[in-house]
């Protein structure tokens, strides 16, 4: 499956869903991560880190901190490091998962280890230099694929309803 299907998917879902708009891109990576063989998953809407995740086999953890953005710019807050900083104490690997739609979106997500960026407002663009090639290609090979399967269900959902929706259809 293409990024094209997976652009015209969110545009629709952003027109319809503006205010689950970033949640709903969070679950979806998160759901991402899962199908990539991370075995144990939390995904937090409200507080604390939004995506920690392991694969118990081999113990790797994961920690994400989820921005998407409308324009060519992300600001990362004193919070978002302080949470990630606290899951490198524990023993995760921690990044930000960066989706910026429409301006930047040729790039998919954009996965960067924590210890790269610093708080502040960043130019999406700049962060590429720094981005994890690797995370960054296993997320964005699956994701379109992801996209493909559950889209249709996606845009069926009435306004109001699509954390609801990923909540129970795929415990996310």
């Amino acid at each position: 499956m293409s990024w094209t299907y997976v652009k015209t998917v969110l545009g629709a879902l952003q027109e319809t869903h503006v205010s689950e708009y970033g949640k709903t891109l969070q679950k979806l990576l998160a759901l991402t991560l899962r199908r990539l063989g991370y075995d144990h998953l939390e995904e937090r809407s409200v507080q604390g880190v939004d995506i920690d995740v392991m694969k118990q086999a081999t113990g790797e953890r994961l920690a994400f901190e989820v921005k998407t953005s409308q324009t060519a710019q992300i600001t990362i807050g004193e919070k978002d490091g302080r949470g990630l900083d606290a899951r490198r104490t524990d023993g995760y690997e921690t990044f930000y998962a960066i989706l910026c739609y429409p301006l930047c979106f040729s790039e998919g997500w954009i996965i960067v280890p924590s210890r790269r960026i610093k708080p502040g407002r960043h130019q999406v663009m700049a962060l590429l230099r720094g981005r994890d090639e690797t995370l960054s290609q296993v997320i964005n090979a699956l994701f379109p694929s992801i996209m493909e399967e559950i889209a249709p269900k996606l845009l069926q959902q009435p306004h109001g309803s699509l954390l609801r929706f990923l909540k129970e259809e795929y415990k996310i």
